[in-house]
């Protein structure tokens, strides 16, 4: 289980409460558009006071209006994984190239203490030409996994967190089996 402890921006909430873009909001400040994208789109690592200040002013709001300090446990299984044989692909002697695995993943999620199970099916693309290093392609979410999230009635930006987090752990997940994927498809 991971615990994440983050702040987050809710720029993007405010603006579109308020009915104001991006470059309008630059327009009546003199924040660099870097950091009103940074912000609006929750990739900044800090914030200076007087930009808060100015921020706060212009919108009609306090700093934890802007800010939001979260606590996120997310514990993530995988259930099931299986290779349809129909994706699998050989170079014409037998010797298998690539392969798609299907994943079933659960997620655990502990937030503002309700907890919810969110089932994920992820493809992951395997690419074995290369036997000193095998590529590994994870696509991005279905609209089904988004279509999900959206059900569970979290702050946009614990929802793109959730997704941002799920790809180093497939990562992580992949690397414990790539070998034993390679021995058992005779790679």
């Amino acid at each position: 289980m991971v615990i994440i402890h983050k702040i987050f921006s809710k720029l993007r909430l405010i603006l579109a409460e308020q009915g104001m873009s991006m470059a309008k909001l630059k327009s009546k400040t003199d924040i660099s558009r870097t950091t009103i994208s940074k912000l609006y789109h929750n990739k900044s690592n800090g914030i200076q006071f007087d930009t808060l200040e100015e921020l706060c002013k212009l919108l009609n709001c306090r700093p934890e209006d802007i800010l939001s300090y979260e606590e996120i446990q997310i514990d993530y299984k995988v259930i099931d994984i299986w290779t349809d044989c129909e994706d699998i692909l050989n170079d014409g002697n037998g010797r298998i190239t690539n392969d798609v695995a299907r994943w079933i993943i659960e997620a655990e999620i502990l937030y503002e203490g309700e907890k919810n199970i969110l089932e994920l099916i992820v493809e992951v693309g395997f690419d074995y030409r290369n036997p000193d290093h095998i590529d590994i392609e994870i696509p991005d979410f279905y609209d089904e996994t988004y279509e999900k999230l959206n059900e569970l009635k979290y702050p946009y930006y614990i929802q793109e967190y959730i997704k941002e987090y799920l790809k180093p752990y497939l990562y992580y997940e992949i690397e414990q089996i790539v070998d034993y994927r390679v021995n058992f498809l005779n790679l």
